[in-house]
């Protein structure tokens, strides 16, 4: 018995002794769950004016500086804050609110590679919480630029002849061309209360949506696992030319629309909080973000 006691013990402070905790949030990480983060771009363009960023490569995507991409978009119409709740140890991002720099922010990195842990620290979005995973690296956390961007409605686009990445915080000229593409979902609130981020790595059961030049429509929609797909039309709105409305579908007795926040980005609208397919019923929101994947 004594000898089981031991072992526990043991077992117990070697748990303890992986985790520690990060200034910037309650951000538990675990030695085992660390990668290599290859730092590949120290300039960013955002509505066309150079900025010096970080930007590390983890598993083929951009991860950014929460704070770094704070400071960013500060002073647009797309800004927000961070606030950090040490009673709750929860990070707070407050929409529409300039950002307080702690200091640090769009510093030039040094161009080594980064040891980079597994981070999912409490994060809210205004009252909404928010799942988000990212990295920890070097006392900061990281986040997948274009999930963040999506985020806060900003748009990513890559130079590939300047190999700049830019971001921009307006909407594009509305053109029927610019909406044409395959859409998938990126994040939408649960049940009124949080905000789920679908990593853009993960394909599986997420909805899709086309939008074809010909002004049809393929929708593949998901309700409690069974997927659905629906199609019919698609057409501009008379007086918001980032407005869209699909019709002449089955199945979906709901007016379905989506608005565009920036070129590669759609969110939801429905007339009420419900979607209802054949018999079942099945809980979207006006907060359903979908992300252009091409």
């Amino acid at each position: 018995m004594k000898k089981s006691i031991i072992i526990l013990t043991l077992v117990v402070l070697l748990l303890i002794s992986t985790w520690s905790f990060g200034a910037n949030g309650y951000d538990p990480i675990r030695e085992y769950d660390k990668i290599t983060a290859k730092q590949i771009y120290d300039r960013v363009y955002i509505n066309g004016e150079l900025k010096h960023v970080e930007i590390y490569l983890i598993n083929g995507y951009n991860y950014i500086k929460l704070r770094d991409f704070a400071q960013l978009i500060s002073g647009t119409d797309k800004q927000f804050n961070i606030k950090w709740d040490s009673k709750e140890k929860t990070i707070r991002l407050i929409s529409n609110e300039a950002y307080s720099p702690v200091g640090g922010e769009l510093k030039i990195g040094d161009g080594r590679d980064k040891v980079a842990y597994d981070s999912e620290p409490n994060l809210f979005y205004n009252e909404y919480s928010l799942y988000l995973a990212g990295y920890y690296i070097d006392g900061n956390n990281y986040f997948n630029l274009r999930e963040l961007s999506a985020l806060f409605s900003v748009n990513v686009s890559w130079d590939d002849e300047a190999k700049q990445i830019r971001l921009n915080t307006s909407l594009p000229e509305p053109t029927k061309e610019s909406w044409v593409g395959r859409y998938r979902e990126l994040y939408n609130v649960f049940e009124g209360t949080s905000i789920v981020v679908y990593p853009m790595a993960n394909i599986h059961n997420v909805p899709m949506l086309e939008l074809s030049e010909d002004g049809t429509f393929e929708y593949l929609l998901n309700f409690y696992s069974r997927m659905f797909t629906i199609k019919g039309n698609w057409e501009i709105d008379e007086k918001d030319s980032n407005l869209i409305h699909l019709s002449n579908y089955d199945k979906v007795r709901q007016k379905i629309s989506f608005r565009r926040n920036n070129i590669d980005e759609l969110e939801l609208l429905t007339t009420d909080d419900y979607l209802t397919i054949q018999n079942s019923i099945g809980y979207t929101t006006n907060h359903s973000v979908y992300k252009r994947i091409r």
